[in-house]
């Protein structure tokens, strides 16, 4: 309910019956629940292209069994809030097309189970955390059309499982990592639109795996992912 208390416009009427009493929560539009040990417990929030316009509340670092968050195509606006960092077992975090401000939560390098993470389309400032590092299972990372400065860290290039980055259309600045040439799993890589200098690392040769089409979509992504057939609720 303190979600529903962030939205300020919901015009298609998405929300309407959270908080009735009368309905179970796990059968709120938009809600999936876990079975087994997350019995009764919210494992994913769909919530893409409904135009809501609101914040994102903190409560949400309350939903610790969540493993989908996706606020897509919406118009949220204001922090991607730092407690966001207490959801140790999301898998996918999809807030692009919004009007998201400020930094990228340090906190979320909490979320080892990463896997996607898309916040394109933003307002987003200031820099990529080094402490991506940490994240060894993600796999798909769009950081596109924000505000982003200062360089790439090299430490992106510690990422074994990533398969997708797509970081153009910022204002990136420096060189680009040699370290990236390390990530053999990788099949697209987007960097045009900053302001990178220097020449492309020989290192980057080292990326069989590349492919000359363009990075799939996020929507594509999760519309293939095991949340879909419980999406059909909204």
């Amino acid at each position: 309910m303190s979600f529903k208390s962030h939205v300020s416009m919901d015009p298609s009427g998405a929300l309407v019956q959270w908080g009735n009493l009368s309905v179970p929560m796990c059968q709120w539009p938009c809600v999936a629940c876990g079975l087994k040990g997350r019995l009764g417990r919210v494992v994913a929030l769909n919530l893409t292209s409904l135009n809501l316009v609101g914040t994102i509340t903190t409560a949400l670092g309350n939903l610790t069994y969540l493993r989908l968050l996706d606020l897509s195509l919406n118009h949220f606006h204001g922090i991607m809030q730092p407690e966001l960092g207490n959801l140790r077992d999301l898998e996918t975090l999809v807030l692009g097309h919004n009007s998201i401000q400020r930094y990228i939560p340090p906190s979320l390098m909490n979320c080892s189970h990463l896997v996607v993470i898309s916040l394109y389309g933003n307002m987003i400032q200031g820099e990529i955390p080094s402490e991506v590092s940490s994240l060894h299972n993600l796999a798909y990372l769009y950081l596109d059309e924000n505000r982003l400065t200062g360089k790439i860290p090299s430490s992106i290039g510690s990422l074994v499982s990533l398969k997708v980055l797509v970081l153009q259309f910022n204002n990136l600045t420096r060189e680009i990592p040699t370290e990236i040439g390390s990530i053999v799993s990788l099949t697209h890589l987007s960097l045009g639109f900053n302001q990178l200098t220097g020449t492309i690392p020989a290192s980057l040769g080292n990326l069989s795996a590349m492919e000359q089409l363009p990075p799939p979509h996020p929507l594509l992504l999760l519309a293939t992912s095991r949340w879909t057939e419980r999406w059909k609720k909204c």
